[in-house]
Parts: structure tokens; sequence; C-alpha cells
């Protein structure tokens, strides 16, 4: 099924997510979570904030806070971004700095399952499920939580 846009959308067996990789890990996004996909930009760095939040840019004429997964995660030093997701969760919007973003995937219900542990450390508690793409292990991110997480 696709949207009017003729990007896949979510059915009752399948779920639209956006694959991104942030160093080493490979990361899931339901696509109704992200408003956009940018050509990464260094940010203006803030004072006083904590490292994972590398500044803002600007966005849609407002200021756009980037939050840095890798960081966050401890999956990556902070470089190699080629690209920005624009997400937002509950009430907030910022974006996410990350290595490779792989289009929109649908990931039928019956394929996920819960986390195995193999995706270990920070990452692991902002999980709600794993799936294998390609071989790959992909952890999908309960993005709402993870976002509530970093503003503290």
């Amino acid at each position: 099924m696709t949207d009017r846009q003729g990007a896949p959308s979510s059915t009752d067996d399948t779920l639209a997510c956006c694959p991104f990789r942030v160093g080493d890990a490979l990361l899931l996004c339901p696509a109704e979570n992200i408003e956009a996909v940018t050509m990464w930009e260094p940010p203006l760095a803030l004072p006083r904030v904590p490292a994972h939040v590398l500044g803002l840019v600007t966005y849609d004429q407002r200021a756009l806070a980037i939050l840095d997964l890798g960081l966050f995660l401890g999956l990556s030093e902070g470089t190699g971004y080629t690209r920005t997701l624009v997400v937002t969760a509950g009430d907030y919007r910022v974006g996410v700095p990350v290595d490779l973003a792989l289009g929109v995937v649908e990931v039928a219900t019956a394929d996920r399952r819960p986390p195995s542990g193999a995706l270990t450390g920070p990452l692991a508690q902002y999980l709600t499920s794993e799936v294998t793409l390609d071989g790959d292990l992909a952890g999908l991110l309960d993005l709402e939580r993870l976002l509530e997480a970093a503003r503290a």
C-alpha cells in the first residue's frame, strides 16, 4: 500500500519504516515519524547543553535542535554524517544526524520480534522490537521515549 505521494504506508499487517545507520547500528524509525530527510549541515553550537545536543540549524524557517543519537546511545563518535532525519514524536521535533538513510521499507508484523538483547548498551532500552533486514539485525526505536530521555 502507498500513500498519495507514492511512499509505502502502514497497514494492520505492516509498518512502514525508515532504516538508517548511526555508526555500526542499523535502526528503524516508523515512517510516520519522519517529516523530512535533508543533507547534513553542521549546526550552530549552543552553550551549556549536553554533548549529544549538537546545536541548531534552520529548518522550515525555524530553529531545529540537532540530537546526536550516536553520542547519546554510545553508538559512534559523531562523525561521518551525510543526512539529517527531521523526526517528530509526541511534542518533539528534532533533527537526527545519520551516516546513511536507506529509504522506506515495509516491515511485516509477523517479522517483528521482541528485543533479544543482541543490540546492547543504552540503545536496548529504547527498542520496541527487532527485525532482520537484508541479513542485518535492525532495532525499531521507541522514538517518543528516546526523545524524552535525551531531553532530560
